[in-house]
């Protein structure tokens, strides 16, 4: 053999070498484009349950806060028809001593002229 049919041999098995790497870096290429489509479907449907689950918390959250409103609003009438009756029940209060003072002292002049006679 001479010295061309070497360095043909040796570019030969050279050319064969870079086509193997070649096909190896094409599967290669490919398997991580998958793998990244892969991802990137996993990552999107992440992105979009934690969208769904946020805008779902955003309307208990909504209607929670509407709930507390009314009951806010609720407990606000309450306080003043409770309000109201307290004043009722302390007027009454207030005429039940005096009426309680007035037979005290009916009684007590009952008893005097008792006494007297």
């Amino acid at each position: 053999m001479n010295d061309e049919n070497k360095i043909y041999d040796l570019l030969e098995k050279i050319y064969i070498e870079v086509q193997e790497t070649r096909g190896e870096l094409k599967d290669f290429k490919e398997e991580t484009n998958t793998r990244f489509n892969d991802v990137d479907v996993k990552f999107n449907s992440l992105e979009n349950g934690l969208k769904e689950f946020r805008e779902e918390t955003d309307t208990r959250f909504d209607n929670l806060e509407n709930k507390l409103d009314d009951i806010e609003a609720h407990n606000a009438n309450r306080h003043v028809e409770i309000s109201g009756e307290l004043r009722k029940i302390k007027a009454g209060l207030s005429k039940v001593e005096i009426v309680t003072a007035d037979n005290w002292g009916d009684i007590a002049r009952l008893k005097a002229r008792k006494r007297v006679k």
